[in-house]
């Protein structure tokens, strides 16, 4: 097995000074354990203030071998985690990340793709997610990983926190079909008090066969539809009553055989939401997304 340990460069914005041992500071962190992985990145532990929330984004350069990425596991704390994440770069590009720390703000400026592929909570916490059978994402030496650690702290009290994705790899000789994530949804979103809907509307650029679809929302969603439309006809193939815990997983819909969708098909992602926090909510607080795997070389993503 190959094994890598993250290393994270301090980034101003972030106080990661502080005494582990205060009792004004609620110590939440989990030993995760083991689980076989050929890599397991780690998170810092690192402090969120109370009533605010914290996402800090670190990396790692793969150097190891061509391998192909079929299966990844996230861990957070149940109660105050919000995400755990996993992207990688340009496929064989080791990114200069000198003046990027841990801020994701920065690091978005660059070029990620998502990796991690639908996936459903195993225990609290805990997100296990498989590509399809003998399929796997392509990844090369000297691509760069990327790992966003997402935490609330809803309480008056400072919290002490950490995150682990476990990524499981194959050899290229064990998969038989590249398989990459596919994403589409709208970042714009500005959702004033009350109920809101939001429809997004992705033109395809390149074919694609479709396998998974799920989608997703956080905590005040109300209903997620997706439609397929070709040649003037629409097809539903996502519908969902929102409940909160689907922020985490949603349901997936699988497609056996896969849907073939064709370069200029639309999908349509349609989101509402009950806002209840008496103000607007934004993204990344609230998103209106679709993630799927499709069979292609490269993932994709629209938005």
């Amino acid at each position: 097995m190959l094994l890598f340990l993250l290393a994270c460069k301090q980034d101003e914005n972030f106080d990661f000074d502080f005494d582990v041992k205060s009792n004004e500071i609620a110590d939440i962190t989990i030993d995760f354990g083991e689980t076989g992985a050929d890599i397991y990145l780690n998170s810092p532990v690192y402090k969120v203030p109370p009533y605010s929330e914290i996402e800090i984004c670190l990396f790692m350069n793969y150097t190891g071998e061509d391998m192909y990425y079929y299966k990844g596991i996230s861990y957070q704390d149940p109660d105050f985690g919000h995400h755990s994440d996993i992207d990688v770069g340009q496929l064989g590009e080791a990114y200069d990340l000198r003046d990027v720390g841990s801020s994701c703000e920065k690091a978005m400026q660059l070029s990620w793709n998502p990796i991690a592929v639908p996936g459903y909570v195993t225990s609290p916490g805990v997100i296990f997610g498989e590509y399809p059978e003998n399929s796997g994402y392509l990844v090369t030496s000297n691509t760069t990983f990327m790992l966003q650690s997402h935490y609330i702290n809803y309480t008056d009290k400072p919290i002490l926190v950490n995150s682990r994705f476990d990524i499981f790899l194959k050899d290229p000789a064990e998969i038989e079909k590249n398989a990459a994530p596919f994403e589409v949804g709208d970042s714009e979103i500005v959702i004033p008090e009350g109920f809101h809907e939001n429809v997004f509307n992705c033109t395809m650029e390149q074919d694609v066969s479709l396998s998974w679809i799920m989608g997703h929302m956080h905590e005040y969603g109300a209903y997620q539809h997706i439609d397929w439309i070709s040649n003037g006809v629409e097809e539903r193939i996502y519908s969902e009553n929102w409940i909160p815990d689907y922020y985490m997983a949603a349901p997936i819909n699988e497609f056996d055989p896969p849907l073939e969708i064709k370069t200029g098909d639309t999908l349509r992602v349609t989101c509402a939401w009950n806002n209840t926090t008496g103000g607007t909510i934004e993204h990344p607080t609230e998103m209106c997304y679709a993630q799927g795997i499709i069979f292609n070389d490269e993932a994709i993503s629209c938005d």
